[in-house]
C-alpha cells in the first residue's frame, strides 16, 4: 500500500515476539496515490511541523514542506542511527531548538566515535538517505 508515515522514529517500530520489525503509531500518516502524494501537509494548524523534530527531513520541519515518500526515507535513516548507535540523532542537544539549529546549517547527526556496530558502508548509506535534497535521496523500491 502506498502510505507516508510521517513519524518514523525508533519507538514506533515494534518487535514482534517472533522478532519480526512491525511499524506502529499511524497517528500521522496517510494512504496517499500518486497524484496526492504531496497535497497533505506536515504542519499542524498552528504552523509547527507534525512529528518528531530529531526524525524530521529538513524540509518538513525548516520549510513547512509535505511529508512525502523521501521525508519517511530520511527518517528511516535516523531509525537506522538509533538501532546502530542506541543514541537519537543529535543526542549531544539536549534541546530540539538545538537541532533545528544543526539541521538549518545542513548538519546531520554526528558518528559516535566508538562506531558501535555501525560498519562504514551502513553509515555510507545513511548518508545517502540524509540527502538535503529530497530528490535524490534513494528510494525504498
Amino acid at each position: 500500500k502506498k502510505i507516508v508515515h510521517g513519524d518514523l522514529k525508533g519507538e514506533n517500530i515494534l518487535i514482534t515476539l517472533t522478532g519480526r520489525a512491525v511499524v506502529a503509531d499511524f497517528g500521522l500518516s496517510r494512504k496517499v496515490s500518486e497524484s496526492s502524494i504531496t497535497r497533505f501537509s506536515s504542519l499542524s494548524t498552528n504552523g509547527y511541523a507534525k512529528g518528531s523534530t530529531r526524525w524530521l527531513a529538513p524540509e518538513c520541519l525548516l520549510n513547512g514542506g509535505n511529508s512525502t515518500y523521501s521525508s519517511d526515507t530520511y527518517a528511516f535513516a535516523c531509525v537506522c542511527y538509533e538501532t546502530f548507535t542506541g543514541f537519537v540523532p543529535f543526542y549531544e542537544f539536549p534541546q530540539d531548538i538545538s537541532v533545528v539549529f544543526q539541521l538549518s546549517a545542513g548538519r546531520r547527526p554526528a558518528r559516535p566515535l566508538d562506531k558501535s556496530d555501525l560498519s562504514d558502508s551502513m553509515w555510507e548509506i545513511m548518508q545517502e538517505y540524509w540527502s538535503q535534497e529530497p530528490s535524490i535521496r534513494p528510494t525504498a523500491s
